[in-house]
């Protein structure tokens, strides 16, 4: 399926809205909102950013260019990063960008660019800083240029694939993603030695010249052109040259009373640069001319250097002498295309040069091309990397259609450098990037938050600028946030309700009947009039310039009428058109009775029922039904409607495909009519399609364990924040509405199905075994259709309230019959195996509520009775079960200990809970099991690869950050309460002491992670210094393998980590000077104090042995002593 952008009625343009107050909202345009015509791509983008002082960029105009450009990211970067070059602009490193396939991912070696910001070294970059400005117009440029869909594929232009953010850095600054190159021109001509055929410097001449005249052709003065920013690739059997480095270019996009002066590199400009003249746009392209002019020189007869030049003498003078006396040399014909080029080219004054270059060179045929020096073709060509990345940058509800007003692929990266420029300037961040960075805060915040100043900041901010899913929200997030709003809101709250409920809001309309009947009863109307939610999936246009439509609008006068007009003329125009075919569809594929029914106009919907118009028919690429729109109408005309589409022959199960929603909940799922009532919380519209039969359990096909890392390994990267996620390999029948209900912690369709004695299968399963009651512990975390991830917490308003609904919710579950200790599918699962991959275990509620985590409803299973001592297939408990988020995990903990869970408890593998919460690096949640009396003692198992017989203190040595000693401290002080203070001698000793299966011993792993508080303190308390680490590697020769081991005592680990960081420092860069210094210092700590113990380092023997595949190892001990026997 294309992927296709349709433009509704509801766009960014009109400020139209009946009895409403005026803001510069989102309205009617039916026109797409970039012509065709008009200015240039690149003149049309930078007329947005351009001030009299010239280029401005800042963070928002950055985030704009990207959204805009479909430029994919941010990608991923993994492995090692090599440091390449720097220049006046960039920073370049050679690494590798991965990204996901069905069943794997694929690699490609690539170049990333990182703007030279100037770098504090205990603060991450802010974007919206001033001084930082100047670099991001040299990163706008590169993706203006690179991104115009003119020069995206241009053979003689540098590909922009993707940007990312640098994960390896503290400051994690902003990357673009290149394709590589073998090396630049200079390099190239140097590495020939002087073999370089004429032929091929004609070729990479000529390469130049048709990417420069591309450039121009587009409004793009380069500005700095030498072989510097020249990259070679290989592309086939011949080298190609492609013009690069867009930082400091110039678009002409200027006015012809312009001046503009230019910079470039001192020996490769033009005359009038030189001096420093200013230069009008028309002269603009022949500057870049006259520095090709120099660079033709410069590769023909100086080995690619900067030209001579003769005090006083005109260069083309210069130039023209030296071919002269040079040209025999190099086997030039007098009469040669290339000579006479860089003639033409030089001339002094601008209006003397030519405009086009390329055709300067002749029309010499592709078969004339040299085959030396020779390359390799790619693996596979740029082309499919780009596409393959655009494919993985998608969610896979979007590679079909999209409605404009979708919200954005938003990257959290960006959200603090938006804040600060919009605390710069409020009016700077568009309204609906306002919301998205709400959606964000939502994200980023404390499930269980307190006030959060920012995000109502933002919130407020969109709310005013009349955006109306922030107008509906406000009200709720103040209550969520337990805050009240402060007067210069409240005034607005009323207004922005009946705004929102006009734009199709149930979340505003909700609020607003506990608030003015009245005002609900205007706002529908206005919603109506409007078209309904036609507003924002139709094309069909609001304005009615006469009833006849004309020829190729895409739709009819009965569609219009359906979609705006009134029940008597809609009757007048059937009455007079008897024979028109009343179920024809629109451009939209909308029937007229689709679109009465998306209005919610229920007398215009009966009377083409009437007429003969057909429900059966499902509409508009995402194959909704009359019916799905049941929560369109009036709460009293609701039942009469349903009883006559159903009597006509509509479908209550019919499915739709996932459907973008402008408002909360953002996304209406695949699935049912029923399934679009109880996620918009429409209480009247569930009653009456329950009360017609809707089926309770019908599942939608989605798959709800994409980002479930209970139930799945998360395999896979992607969308704006690159967040893990997983495919489906077998299929997925989905949720069902009670699935649904369950996970929004709604009692309203549970409750009422206990008050009708409705007999519903509650324990019934999917394919993972997970019923209605395990649903309640799903995560509140939610996306948009392009990966925006959000809660849904601060959309459900007061927290005591919707914890009550929890609690009647669990209860009236359980009320139905449901069993609070049912497992999902076990480990054995054939269905689990082939999706999974890996032995999951079976989980009761509880067990999934503790790995959510939510607390919340932990506590209400265990007060209807849950057990904390039921064992899944694994023999775990709930206490086995840690979630890796650290605060609601220690909550969890206590409450599962408060009712009586065995801190000790052992699973299969033996393994008690401390275990676990170790190896996850719960540094509470293992103090707090200690103070419970688990054992200090307690080991990883032997049948670990690495860390088998590890201790669980082991587990907790992390290195810090830079500027940070957070772990080190925090970790030494668990040390000292439940190790260092032991009474039990003998254990403590043994801990201290006896290291893993391979000797490694506490110390030699609190010295390899640079943590010196801690190595001081395991010393002072009899930590030995000297004991032996067997380590060992193996290499396949043949039929076996050969075996090198070795013995590190804790000063050689420690002394290796330095080495690394040395290393890294020299080939990668991998940090800031002064970052280096930090980490360098706590190097250093670690060794001193070892060494002051008496520490020493082991032989430096290796020990060689040859293995058979089917021969056993020798034990790591019997080694140890083979390297300790005297020679």
């Amino acid at each position: 399926m294309s992927h296709e952008r349709i433009i509704p009625v509801y766009s960014f343009n009109s400020n139209y809205i009946p009895s409403s107050e005026c803001s510069t909202s989102i309205r009617p345009s039916r026109a797409p909102s970039e012509s065709e015509d008009g200015p240039s791509y690149i003149a049309g983008k930078l007329s947005e950013v351009t001030s009299s002082s010239g280029v401005v960029v800042t963070v928002d105009l950055l985030l704009k260019s990207l959204q805009q450009s479909g430029l994919p990211g941010p990608v991923i970067l993994v492995g090692r990063r090599t440091f390449l070059g720097q220049g006046a602009q960039f920073t370049v490193h050679e690494e590798t960008m991965a990204w996901p396939e069905f069943d794997h991912f694929s690699t490609r070696i690539v170049a990333t660019k990182q703007p030279m910001f100037a770098l504090k070294p205990n603060l991450r970059v802010n974007m919206a800083e001033p001084h930082v400005q100047a670099n991001l117009r040299d990163v706008y440029l590169e993706i203006l240029a690179l991104t115009d869909p003119a020069l995206r594929m241009h053979p003689n232009v540098v590909r922009l694939l993707a940007w990312s953010f640098e994960p390896s850095s503290f400051h994690a600054p902003f990357n673009l993603v290149m394709e590589i190159a073998s090396c630049n021109l200079s390099k190239f001509i140097s590495n020939a030695g002087g073999d370089l055929s004429l032929r091929m410097k004609y070729w990479l001449c000529r390469d130049v010249g048709a990417g420069l005249d591309a450039l121009h052709e587009c409004g793009i003065v380069h500005g700095d052109i030498k072989p510097d920013n020249i990259l070679i690739f290989g592309e086939g059997n011949r080298a190609v040259a492609k013009i690069a480095d867009f930082g400091g270019s110039i678009y002409e996009d200027l006015s012809d009373n312009s001046r503009i002066r230019l910079g470039g590199t001192l020996g490769w400009q033009a005359p009038e640069v030189e001096e420093n003249k200013t230069i009008t746009p028309a002269q603009l392209p022949k500057t870049d001319n006259y520095s090709f002019g120099l660079l033709i020189w410069g590769v023909l007869l100086n080995d690619g250097k900067v030209p001579c030049r003769i005090e006083g003498e005109h260069r083309q003078t210069t130039y023209n002498r030296e071919m002269e006396t040079k040209g025999h040399e190099i086997g030039l014909h007098p009469d040669s295309f290339i000579r006479e080029a860089a003639f033409v080219l030089l001339h002094q004054k601008p209006e003397d040069r030519p405009f086009d270059v390329k055709k300067l060179f002749g029309d010499i045929t592709p078969e004339a091309s040299p085959t030396n020096p020779p390359f390799s073709q790619p693996a596979f060509g740029t082309d499919l990397v780009i596409e393959s990345l655009e494919d993985a940058s998608r969610n896979d509800s979007v590679k079909g259609r999209y409605l404009s007003w979708e919200l954005p692929a938003f990257a959290y990266h960006f959200l603090d450098d938006l804040y600060s420029r919009f605390m710069q300037d409020s009016r700077s961040v568009p309204a609906d990037v306002l919301f998205s960075m709400y959606l964000a805060y939502t994200h980023t915040i404390s499930r269980e938050a307190g006030p959060s100043n920012q995000a109502l900041d933002v919130l407020v901010a969109s709310a005013l600028n009349g955006y109306e899913p922030a107008q509906a929200t406000v009200t709720d997030a103040y209550k969520f946030y337990r805050l009240d709003p402060p007067e210069g809101v409240k005034s607005h709250l009323l207004g922005w309700l009946e705004r929102a409920t006009a734009s199709g809001s149930i979340q505003a309309k909700r609020r607003l009947q506990n608030l003015d009947l009245a005002a609900v009863c205007r706002s529908m109307k206005d919603f109506r009039t409007l078209g309904g939610y036609n507003r924002i999936y139709s094309t069909i246009d609001h304005s009615k310039n006469g009833l006849k439509q004309q020829p190729g609008v895409g739709y009819g006068d009965l569609h219009w009428l359906s979609c705006y007009g009134t029940f008597d003329e809609l009757v007048e125009y059937l009455d007079q058109n008897r024979v028109c075919d009343i179920d024809q569809v629109t451009e939209n594929d909308e029937t007229a009775l689709y679109l009465a029914c998306a209005r919610g106009a229920s007398k215009i919907v009966l009377e083409l029922l009437r007429r003969g118009a057909s429900p059966r028919v499902k509409c508009t690429y995402f194959k909704i039904s009359c019916i799905h729109w049941l929560f369109a109408f009036d709460e009293e005309s609701q039942k009469e409607v349903l009883e006559a589409l159903i009597n006509h022959g509509g479908n209550i199960d019919a499915r739709s495909r996932e459907v973008p929603f402008l408002h909360y909940p953002f996304i209406l799922p695949a699935g049912s009519s029923l399934h679009w009532a109880v996620v918009t919380s429409s209480y009247e519209t569930t009653r009456n399609l329950i009360e017609f039969g809707a089926d309770l359990l019908l599942r939608d096909g989605s798959d709800p364990y994409i980002y479930d890392d209970r139930v799945r390994i998360l395999n896979k990267f992607g969308g704006p924040n690159q967040e893990a996620f997983s495919f489906s390999e077998i299929g997925t029948r989905g949720l069902s509405p009670l699935d649904h209900v369950a996970m929004q912690h709604d009692p309203f369709v549970f409750e009422l199905l206990v008050s009708l004695s409705r007999n519903v299968d509650i324990n019934a399963s999917d394919e993972e075994g997970f019923t209605v009651l395990h649903r309640v512990s799903t995560t509140f975390e939610k996306r948009t259709r392009f990966g925006n991830t959000f809660s849904a917490l601060p959309f459900k308003g007061d927290q005591d309230k919707n914890k009550d609904y929890l609690g009647r919710t669990v209860a009236a579950i359980q009320a139905l019959g449901a069993n609070i200790e049912q497992l999902t599918n076990s480990a054995a699962s054939r269905a689990q195996k082939a999706q999974r991959g890996w032995d999951f275990p079976s989980r009761t509620p509880l067990m999934m509520a503790f790995l959510t985590p939510s607390t919340t409803v932990m506590k209400e299973l265990l007060k209807l009775g849950a057990s904390v001592h039921t064992e899944n297939d694994k023999r775990e408990t709930a206490l086995h079960c840690f979630p890796d988020d650290k605060l609601p995990c220690i909550e969890g903990v206590r409450l599962l200990v408060d009712h009586g869970a065995n801190v000790n408890h052992r699973n299969l593998s033996g393994a008690a809970p401390i275990l676990k919460a170790a190896q996850f690096g719960l540094l509470d949640v293992v103090d707090f099991l200690l103070s419970k009396g688990a054992d200090i003692d307690e080991r990883e198992s032997s049948q670990a690869l690495v860390t088998g017989g590890s201790n669980i203190f082991a587990f907790l040595a992390y290195e810090d950050p830079t500027w940070r000693f957070d772990t080190d401290c925090e970790v030494l002080k668990v040390l000292e309460a439940r190790l260092f203070t032991c009474m039990d001698h003998e254990k403590k000793k043994r801990v201290l002491e006896r290291g893993s299966d391979q000797g490694e011993t506490l110390l030699h792993r609190f010295a390899s992670k640079a943590m010196p508080r801690c190595v001081e303190g395991l010393i002072l308390n009899g930590a030995p210094v000297d004991a032996l680490y067997y380590k060992y590697r193996r290499e396949r020769a043949g039929d076996h393998y050969i075996k090198e081991s070795w013995c590190e005592t804790p000063l050689d680990a420690a002394v290796k980590t330095g080495e690394w960081r040395v290393k890294y420092m020299t080939e990668e860069r991998r940090w800031r000077r002064s970052e280096y210094e930090d980490l360098e210092r706590r190097d250093k700590q670690v060794i001193e104090s070892i060494k002051r113990a008496g520490g020493k380092s082991a032989p430096t023997e290796v020990v060689r042995s040859r293995f058979d595949f089917d021969s056993s190892m020798s034990s790591g001990q019997e080694m140890v002593g083979e390297l300790l026997k005297e020679p």
